[in-house]
């Protein structure tokens, strides 16, 4: 992710109650943030983009005891595999949920662009 975009992202989902405290990002905040980033992809990555894209999707999550169930955006379904963006740590990822459809492992891939090329490579 850019400078410039993770920068813009970060600022767009502060709640402003205090310093560098954030709150989950909303489906219009990330569907503006995916527009930007759509329109750095190549023809061929915009194309396979459009092939596995899903319409936004709230995704239970589980990072750790600390934190409980949260929810990352699905934005793309390669198999069983989903293409989300977490939040958390700005930056895109892959995994599969497990058989009670909570996503416990995640591979974070960084920009849009490096994610696409990641999932089309498998």
């Amino acid at each position: 992710m850019s400078t410039e975009s993770y920068i813009s992202l970060k600022f767009m989902h502060m709640n402003g109650s205090s310093p560098g405290e954030s709150r989950p990002i909303t489906a219009p905040e990330l569907n503006a943030f995916l527009t930007s980033e759509k329109a750095k992809l190549s023809s061929e990555l915009a194309d396979f983009l459009r092939s596995v894209e899903i319409a936004l999707i709230r995704f239970p999550c589980f990072r750790d005891e600390q934190h409980g169930i949260e929810h990352v955006f699905a934005i793309a379904r390669l198999g069983k595999d989903l293409l989300i963006f977490d939040d958390a740590e700005d930056e895109f990822g892959l995994g599969e949920p497990g058989e009670d459809g909570v996503l416990r492992n995640w591979v974070l891939c960084g920009d849009l662009i490096d994610a696409l090329r990641i999932v089309r490579s498998r």
